[in-house]
């Protein structure tokens, strides 16, 4: 009798598993943030999809999806007419707009912006379990962990250069601990001169005094050719002495997901550490 009883509830178990992945493998998902949609489409779960915000565009099919808005400002009239069973929303999602989601009973999930590639992996985590893509979220995540302690293994024990991000420019902005590019930094064998800032605005004086052996510049919405030319008008400053001045794409640094994390962290490599690269012969990049 007790094995028949331990059989049903193992069944019960299972087929109770079975109901739930497939109620979420039919929710229809509004996603407020490029980094939630990019995560979505590397689960497998694009035609869940039903809307995304102008920003969204990665992968550029992203902006085949109904557009409800900006990162910040959406359309509240728009996301109903789409009928979710759940709205992604970030810190930057406006307030009133997912007030208004809640009052009308839409399920709204904030993600946190990522502090390191821990907290980016658990979200993906997350999502896949939303979603059920439990299993792909898995892998995912396996294949980006592997993939940054291979990297981190390249430059362990090698000297770590002074490094400057700047990720705006009116004002001079970057980044200080409590951002993933930080982590990022200092994964990619770097130390982080803002690290210990109080927020992200920086002034030019303070770059100079601190002196960075890089900087690398995200291309967000400012001419790069233009912000490198600025940096070269110090010649005191070690990065610009030895031409150690580098250009990152936005979205790498700035919108991140387990796999654009692992991108990031190679592509930072190279930057910090090119003597480590060029003596790479795994092929990984």
């Amino acid at each position: 009798m007790g094995r028949w009883r331990l059989l049903i509830v193992t069944l019960m178990v299972i087929f109770s598993s079975a109901a739930t992945t497939g109620a979420a493998q039919s929710r229809r998902v509004v996603s407020l943030g490029p980094f939630i949609t990019e995560d979505l489409y590397l689960l497998g779960a694009q035609e869940q999809l039903a809307g995304v915000t102008k920003y969204c565009i990665r992968p550029p099919q992203a902006q085949e999806k109904e557009i409800v808005g900006t990162v910040v400002e959406f359309s509240t009239e728009k996301v109903l007419a789409l009928m979710p069973d759940v709205v992604l929303a970030t810190p930057l999602s406006d307030r009133r707009g997912v007030d208004v989601l809640r009052a009308a009973g839409i399920s709204v999930v904030e993600l946190p912006q990522p502090k390191d590639f821990d907290q980016i992996c658990r979200q993906v985590e997350q999502l896949g379990m939303l979603v059920g893509r439990g299993a792909a979220a898995a892998e995912i995540v396996i294949a980006a962990q592997q993939r940054v302690a291979a990297a981190e293994r390249m430059i362990a024990g090698r000297v770590r250069p002074k490094v400057f991000i700047q990720i705006g420019s009116n004002p001079l902005f970057t980044t200080n601990r409590d951002y993933f590019i930080h982590d990022l930094v200092a994964r990619a064998g770097g130390d982080n001169i803002a690290a210990a800032a109080d927020s992200g605005i920086y002034s030019r004086e303070k770059v100079i005094a601190d002196n960075p052996d890089c900087i690398v510049i995200a291309t967000m919405g400012l001419a790069a050719e233009e912000e490198s030319r600025q940096w070269r008008q110090y010649p005191s400053i070690a990065a610009v002495k030895h031409k150690r001045i580098f250009v990152m794409d936005s979205y790498l640094v700035c919108s991140p997901t387990p796999v654009s994390f692992a991108e990031s962290l190679e592509q930072m490599i190279r930057f910090l550490h090119p003597e480590a690269a060029e003596m790479n012969t795994t092929g990984a990049f």
